[in-house]
C-alpha cells in the first residue's frame, strides 16, 4: 500500500469516527452517539460499536444496547453471545430457531422451541431423539419413514406407519419380514418374488400369498416343472407366459 491509499483509508477512518460523533468520552456517551446516528449504515454502526467496545467486557458498561437494538442493527445470534448475553435474551429478542440452531436441540427445546420449529430449522430427527425427544413426538411433528428408518422396522409400524410407506422409505423385504410382516402383507405393499426371494421367503408361501405364474416367472431359479410342482396346472402356466413348447416335458 503506498503513501496516497494510507492517507485514503485513515482519511475514510477519520470521517466515518466524526460522523459517528466518537471521541474520547466515555463508552456509555459514545454509545448514545451512535444509538442517536440514525444515518449510519449497520456495517458503520458494527465498527463504530466494536472500535468504543475496544475489548472491554460489554456487560460491564453502563448505557449499552439491549439485545432488541443490536439485532435490528444486523448483529447475529452468535454475536450477542459473544457479548455476554443469555440464552432467553436471544430467544425473548426474536431469534428464530434457524438463527439459533448453533446452540443445539437440548437447549432450544429448553427455551420452549417446538419440535415442529426445530424441524423446520432443519434438525434431523436423530439429533432430536438424542436431545430426548420421543418416538411418536417425531412422528407428530411431521418427520416420515424415510427421516425415522434409524429406528427401525419394528418401531416404525408400531408407531403407525404402514408397509407401504416403510417399503417406499427403502426397508428391504428381509428387514420387514424379521420386524414380523407376513409373505401376504409383502405382496400387498408391492414386493416382487424376486424380492422376497432375496429375503428367503419358500416359493410356496409365496403360492400361497396369491402371486401368478407371470410373476414367478420373472425369478430366474423358476422352471415350467418348479411351476408344476406349486400346483399350477397347463392353463395358468401359459396364461403366464410360458409356451406350448416349454412345457411339453413337464404337462
Amino acid at each position: 500500500m503506498n503513501y496516497y491509499e494510507k492517507y485514503l483509508k485513515y482519511k475514510q477512518k477519520y470521517l466515518e469516527l466524526k460522523g459517528a460523533g466518537v471521541n474520547d468520552s466515555k463508552p456509555k456517551d459514545q454509545f448514545s452517539n451512535i444509538r442517536n446516528n440514525k444515518n449510519l449504515s449497520n456495517e458503520i454502526f458494527r465498527r463504530q460499536f466494536y472500535n468504543i467496545l475496544d475489548g472491554r467486557k460489554y456487560q460491564s458498561l453502563e448505557h449499552k444496547f439491549n439485545a432488541r437494538e443490536l439485532k435490528q442493527r444486523g448483529f447475529t445470534a452468535d454475536d450477542l453471545i459473544k457479548l455476554g448475553f443469555d440464552h432467553y435474551d436471544l430467544k425473548t429478542t426474536g431469534y428464530n430457531a434457524s438463527e439459533l440452531k448453533f446452540l443445539g436441540a437440548k437447549i432450544l427445546l429448553e427455551l420452549g422451541f417446538t419440535i415442529q420449529q426445530l424441524k423446520e430449522a432443519g434438525y434431523l430427527a436423530l439429533e432430536l431423539k438424542t436431545a430426548g425427544v420421543t418416538n411418536q413426538q417425531l412422528q407428530t411433528a411431521g418427520y416420515n419413514a424415510s427421516e425415522l428408518k434409524f429406528l427401525g422396522a419394528k418401531i416404525l409400524l408400531e408407531l403407525g406407519f404402514t408397509i407401504q410407506q416403510l417399503k417406499e422409505a427403502g426397508y428391504l423385504a428381509l428387514e420387514l419380514k424379521t420386524a414380523g410382516v407376513t409373505v401376504q402383507q409383502l405382496k400387498d405393499a408391492g414386493f416382487t418374488v424376486n424380492e422376497l426371494y432375496k429375503a428367503d421367503v419358500k416359493f410356496t408361501d409365496m403360492k400361497q400369498a396369491g402371486y401368478t405364474v407371470s410373476d414367478f416367472k420373472s425369478n430366474e431359479m423358476m422352471t415350467p416343472t418348479l411351476i408344476k410342482s406349486l400346483g399350477f396346472n397347463k392353463k395358468e402356466a401359459l396364461d403366464g407366459g410360458y409356451t406350448e413348447d416349454e412345457l411339453k416335458m413337464d404337462y
